[in-house]
């Protein structure tokens, strides 16, 4: 049906912006010259488990409150 289509489409969209926030702090890391500029020396480590697994919760409450919002209307 279309509910399954539209799960499957969510847990796709999830799994390639997952991948993508790995490729872009990969590629951030490795193209600082200067290692004081790096994200590690600022503090920010968004490897970290604790700190990407709020990274992603964080990002899918947009979703969250807007599915709430329609399950009450209709």
């Amino acid at each position: 049906t279309a509910a399954i289509g539209k799960g499957f489409a969510i847990g796709s969209a999830a799994l390639v912006s997952l991948a993508l926030i790995g490729a872009f702090i990969t590629r951030a890391s490795s193209s600082q010259p200067d290692r004081s500029m790096s994200l590690e020396a600022s503090g920010v480590n968004l490897m970290s488990a604790v700190t990407f697994a709020f990274l992603v919760f964080g990002s899918n409450i947009p979703y969250w409150f807007s599915a709430l919002t329609m399950k009450s209307v209709g």
